[in-house]
């Protein structure tokens, strides 16, 4: 009696964690081969080996393909439609299990010693000649002409000529064929690499002179990379910008999300009724304009000493043009700024102790860990009391509105990394980097298409999946005991995300 292992993946799948997984093919398995009427344990132990067996060779094949059905498919879709056999159960078998005594067992299920006992009259009555012409003839009444072709070569050529030798070592090269490049991993890979048309050409056709033809044809990396690009006619492209309307934008990223996570959403789908709704990020920029001359003067000044100073005493490079594009306020100067609360208290005139709760909420905000809202709220409304307190001249800035007065509902709503943009600064040196060796430079306007195009393919929800040029942070700062009162414990952590995410399907 036997399965083939797609029906067993489908049930698989459909698991949430590993232990689910198992336990659901263990019970569809059981079902199908109706083992509840029996009663040999030799049979139950024969399931459960193999059902074990293929849920570990099945959970590292999918974490191979990155969890991604449609990868899956096209590397192992030849193993999937293959069969399992459990066991095989028959009338005799059933009357010789009556019988007393120890119960008999097929040929295929004894030990290699046993079937040497039971080969062994048939070597010492029988030629060579003779085993290998019935065994040829025993694979051609079964059907398979190809293994009795394989064992008549073998069995009949000359010793001279090696001919089993080469074809076991036909046998075993052919067990480690390449595994072809999909086009979206052909586009990735492309785009980790950093290459041109030209190198790339030059290594799929290396790899295709060498009989490792694993790389796509340019032309289907040309097709893949205009999937990562929403409608034309919602892109306008000049010499001076490159604008797209927002909504194509965000109708096309939601549909590359979904098709990376096809399966989630499949699932998600099939218990929530009310369907998903996508969360977005979008903001606006705000400038104060001092008018007055003099005041003007005074302003420049005193911002003038503060950058000598912060430079000499915490070696700061604070609101200085770089050559060719922005200034030197990145994140590392603000996090130095702020880790070092007392020294830039005692050079910039601020509050110290208010300087000191900016640094425990950005940490709370960047660390990672999920943030406990009630006293992250608390925290939050007192420190906003305090600038109220100390800095009543000057309005409140938005951004800091926006973390002391509303972090708590954003936090409690949606992932805190959402508002997060040292994303869109890191693609900063992409922008140069692409600019210089990616766009043609005949025309400002193609240029500004090439770039475009560069940045929309590789921020793209699919291909970025594939990517293997994702980092880890290599040192993860000590969090202090003031950080440590505004997260979750781990456990809460876990059971308030599951709760929200209940809440949000009802």
């Amino acid at each position: 009696m036997s399965l083939t292992r797609r029906e067993m993946f489908e049930v698989w799948r459909q698991g949430k964690t590993l232990q689910q997984k198992n336990l659901s093919v263990l019970k569809f398995v059981s079902s199908q081969l109706s083992v509840e009427e029996f009663t040999d344990d030799e049979e139950h132990n024969s399931i459960k080996k193999n059902v074990n067996a293929f849920n570990s060779k099945v959970a590292q094949l999918w974490k191979e393909c990155k969890r991604t059905s449609k990868v899956f498919e096209n590397r192992h879709h030849q193993w999937l439609d293959e069969s399992i056999e459990f066991f095989k159960r028959d009338n005799a078998m059933k009357e010789t299990n009556s019988k007393r005594g120890r119960p008999l067992k097929d040929f295929s299920e004894v030990s290699d010693q046993s079937k040497r006992q039971k080969i062994l009259p048939l070597l010492e009555n029988y030629s060579l000649e003779e085993l290998a012409f019935a065994t040829r003839k025993s694979l051609e009444a079964c059907g398979k002409r190809d293994a009795a072709k394989i064992v008549q070569e073998a069995s009949t050529s000359s010793p001279k000529s090696k001919r089993a030798t080469k074809i076991k070592k036909a046998y075993y090269s052919n067990q480690s064929l390449p595994i072809k490049y999909t086009p979206e991993e052909a586009l990735a890979l492309y785009i980790d690499g950093k290459k041109k048309k030209k190198s790339y050409i030059m290594m799929q056709q290396g790899a295709k002179a060498r009989n490792a033809n694993i790389y796509p044809n340019y032309n289907i990396i040309l097709e893949e990379k205009n999937k990562c690009y929403p409608d034309k006619k919602a892109i306008t492209i000049t010499d001076i910008s490159a604008e797209v309307n927002l909504q194509d934008l965000v109708n096309h990223t939601a549909r590359r999300i979904i098709q990376v996570q096809s399966d989630v959403v499949t699932q998600f789908l099939n218990e929530a009724s009310n369907g998903l709704t996508l969360l977005h990020k979008w903001g606006d920029i705000k400038k104060w304009q001092i008018r007055d001359e003099d005041e003007k003067k005074q302003v420049k000044e005193r911002k003038q000493r503060l950058i000598e100073t912060l430079k000499s005493e915490m070696s700061l490079l604070v609101d200085i043009p770089k050559p060719g594009f922005g200034t030197t306020n990145d994140g590392n100067t603000a996090r130095k700024f702020f880790r070092e609360y007392a020294l830039s208290s005692s050079i910039t005139g601020l509050n110290e102790d208010f300087l000191k709760r900016l640094y425990v909420i950005l940490t709370a905000l960047s660390c990672g860990f999920m943030i406990n809202n009630e006293a992250f709220a608390e925290y939050a409304k007192t420190t906003a009391k305090l600038y109220v307190e100390l800095y009543l001249w000057y309005n409140m800035p938005s951004s800091l509105h926006r973390i002391l007065i509303h972090g708590p509902e954003i936090v409690k709503a949606v992932p805190i990394g959402m508002f997060s943009e040292e994303a869109l600064e890191s693609r900063n040196k992409d922008f140069r980097k692409y600019r210089q060796c990616n766009t043609r430079k005949f025309s400002r306007t193609k240029t500004m298409q090439d770039l475009f195009n560069a940045l929309l393919v590789s921020s793209d929800p699919v291909i970025s999946s594939l990517s293997q040029c994702i980092g880890t942070r290599s040192h993860k700062p000590t969090l202090n005991k003031e950080v440590l009162e505004l997260l979750q414990e781990p456990e809460k952590s876990l059971n308030n995300f599951s709760e929200n995410e209940d809440e949000r399907s009802d």
